[in-house]
């Protein structure tokens, strides 16, 4: 058996018994390797911790720009009513509030919440969730 074969075949592993089984000149060629390995993951390390702190405040300041942009994120108070409206002067007390801007914009809000990914299956369903059938009639 040659002396690789009785390096990996060691039970414990335990790099003291390295001694026994490599020669000295293969020993600091090992130790000079391990040396560069180490040190080349500490530098592998530093640029993680460096990339994850940039994400990181790329994050916060995506934040304030969509903020800047889109104005402050929030949840908007629910403005349609649960039901829609079954008769005509509820719809009248609708479309007056819908001259107030703030109620509209609101309105707009809650309505852009809706998960239909096609256009017009999006339309239809804001018009469901306004005016009943019984309305419409």
């Amino acid at each position: 058996m040659n002396h690789y074969t009785n390096l990996f075949n060691m039970d414990s592993g335990n790099i003291a018994q390295l001694n026994e089984y490599v020669p000295d000149t293969q020993q600091s060629s090992i130790i000079g390797k391990m040396n560069k390995l180490d040190q080349k993951l500490d530098i592998l390390i530093n640029k993680l911790d460096r990339n994850t702190a940039e994400i990181v405040a790329h994050r916060s300041e995506i934040g304030s720009i969509k903020a800047k942009v889109c104005g402050e994120i929030r949840k908007p108070k629910v403005v349609l009513p649960c039901q829609p409206p079954t008769t005509i002067e509820e719809l009248d007390h609708f479309e007056h509030n819908l001259q107030e801007e703030s109620f509209f914009k609101n309105v707009i809000a809650e309505l852009m919440m809706s998960g239909e990914k096609a256009f017009d299956k999006w339309i239809r369903s804001s018009w469901r969730t306004i005016v009943s059938d019984e309305v419409a009639r």
